[in-house]
């Protein structure tokens, strides 16, 4: 997904966020690959321009916090440095969607 062209359109995402295999440092890896975190500025407004990219945001994140998606063999990291992780925290950005994910063997 590191090279998939979003201006493609996000069925290809949305199969892989869907797909019984994604885990969830795929998960996450789409969540940010799709900026999924430009929903969380009070600013942004949804129109008929970018409420698909909305939905899969919001289906993704929402999954995320929820659990659905479980720890597999793969490993995720953002490499935020403290003073990012400070605002996010600060924030009140949910930690499971910037917190590293360590695959298990």
């Amino acid at each position: 997904m590191d090279y998939y062209n979003w201006d493609d359109g996000l069925a290809v995402p949305t199969a892989v966020a869907t797909h019984p295999a994604c885990d969830l440092a795929i998960a996450l890896k789409l969540f940010w690959l799709a900026e999924g975190q430009f929903w969380h500025d009070p600013n942004v407004e949804v129109d008929a321009y970018n409420f698909q990219h909305f939905n899969f945001c919001t289906m993704i994140e929402g999954r995320i916090i929820s659990g659905f998606y479980e720890v597999g063999r793969l490993s995720h990291t953002q490499n935020f440095n403290k003073a990012v992780i400070y605002k996010l925290e600060k924030s009140g950005f949910p930690e499971i969607l910037y917190k590293p994910v360590v695959g298990r063997e």
